[in-house]
């Protein structure tokens, strides 16, 4: 189950909001038996649009609010700049605070091999602080040696052998590492 949850997952940054793959994830997640979070009001605001989207957001409404802001330094507009300098300026909040909020999708994995053993340092030898169960999701934030450095979404974190889980978003490089296709 860990490998479909993964390919779901993966499915999803290319097809955000395709019903019929967050239908498919749903099922293996329950035939998994993982169960993930209902997420917050913010959390599903930000979800409108994908990581990506709220960049170029970001990009446009500080470029908007630098255009406006220029033409006021200028002495020329009126009513309608100060209008463009608002739009801008909100639109720059609201974006980069989505961006924060979609931050963590970047480091997201999934164990692809279970049940994991989370251990309390980076060695085989240390003891082990909790156990995940295949197709859980869990946040990469450091890597050392064979290890990674992983936190849950209910706030555990410990190391875990690399080859335990896989990462959501890939690279052209890990990608082809894994032979799949670019």
């Amino acid at each position: 189950p860990g490998q479909a949850i993964l390919q779901y997952e993966r499915a999803l940054v290319l097809a955000p909001q395709d019903p019929a793959l967050e239908q498919a994830l749903g099922q293996a997640r329950t035939r998994a038996g993982i169960t993930v979070a209902a997420p917050g009001l913010w959390a599903r605001a930000s979800a409108v649009l994908t990581f990506d989207a709220w960049a170029w957001v970001a990009m446009l409404s500080v470029f908007a609010l630098c255009a406006a802001l220029a033409w006021l330094a200028c002495g020329k507009g009126g009513r309608w700049v100060k209008m463009v300098v608002l739009a801008g300026a909100c639109g720059a909040v609201i974006a980069a605070d989505a961006l924060v909020l979609r931050w963590p999708e970047l480091d997201r994995a999934v164990v692809v091999k279970g049940p994991a053993l989370v251990r309390i340092a980076p060695a085989d030898a240390a003891d082990v602080s909790f156990e995940l169960r295949e197709g859980e999701i869990v946040y990469f934030a450091q890597r050392f040696h064979d290890f990674e450095r992983v936190s849950t979404e209910d706030g555990r974190s410990g190391w875990l052998r690399e080859d335990m889980a896989l990462p959501v978003r890939v690279t052209a490089a890990e990608a082809a590492a894994e032979e799949m296709p670019p």
